[in-house]
């Protein structure tokens, strides 16, 4: 059913696209999503697929989404690299891209990126999605995750397109007009509170006056010493500073020489 569906969307894609657009048709025949395991109902998988396909023609890379029962005796990181490279994706001649496969059997998620794509999807930029759409996994709510991760790749790309940097360490990529909100938010009502409070101690203190002498302040005979003591005051410490991460992308080479960069981890 799923197959089928690929086809007609396609041919139907095809006829819709203006005459003035040039796709090849290999790009028309591949499918953006490869839903093996079953994961998605017919409603769910068109969505995304149309959501994934769309995305990839917009933004001139291949945004993959693929669910598999086993990987077959490869790593999370060699499958979804092999699937990309040996299944013909990849836009341009660097075959930008990228590419997010699960295997159910072995509860392993991977990310592979190509071409222009290691450099939008940072280390940090990955570890930041994945953050996003890893509880959805968990609680195998699969049409949030995956619907995630292609929003999430349609806001770098465009963020890469328009600045020229891509998302990297220090950035806020997620929710960054929800986290001013709430900690501006926090930080307010604090100030509101402490601001309360200290008007009424000080609506309590009227009757009090600032004296310019400290001994005002002091009974007679009231300051006794009764013991002294040697006290250490200073040190000297010297301090190493910890090599930090400069963020960018970590690559590694696939089975089909294809240089990739990437992440994988389990759900």
């Amino acid at each position: 059913m799923k197959k089928v569906f690929n086809l007609i969307f396609a041919i139907v894609l095809l006829a819709c696209l203006p005459l003035s657009v040039s796709v090849n048709a290999d790009e028309l025949a591949k499918p953006y999503l490869v839903d093996s395991a079953n994961l998605l109902s017919n409603q769910e998988f068109k969505e995304l697929s149309v959501k994934l396909a769309e995305i990839s023609y917009r933004q001139k890379c291949d945004v993959v989404i693929v669910t598999a029962n086993t990987m077959n005796g490869k790593t999370a990181q060699a499958f979804a690299d092999d699937f990309y490279d040996y299944n013909g994706y990849g836009q341009g001649t660097t075959k930008d891209g990228i590419i997010f496969t699960i295997s159910m059997s072995e509860r392993k998620w991977a990310i592979s990126t190509t071409g222009k794509c290691i450099n939008i999807f940072t280390d940090y930029g990955q570890e930041q999605i994945t953050d996003k759409i890893i509880p959805d996994l968990k609680d195998a709510n699969y049409f949030n995750a995956f619907l995630t991760f292609a929003e999430q790749c349609d806001e770098y790309i465009s963020h890469y397109n328009v600045t020229g940097k891509a998302y990297d360490i220090g950035d806020k990529p997620k929710d960054l007009k929800t986290y001013v909100i709430y900690y501006g938010g926090a930080v307010l009502l604090a100030f509101i509170i402490a601001f309360v409070i200290v008007s009424n101690m000080k609506a309590k203190l009227k009757t009090v006056r600032f004296n310019n002498s400290a001994s005002n302040y002091t009974r007679d005979g009231s300051m006794v010493i009764t013991s002294q003591n040697d006290m250490y005051l200073y040190s000297n410490v010297t301090r190493t500073e910890i090599p930090k991460n400069n963020g960018g992308s970590s690559t590694h080479t696939g089975s089909s020489g294809t240089t990739h960069g990437g992440s994988s981890g389990s759900f």
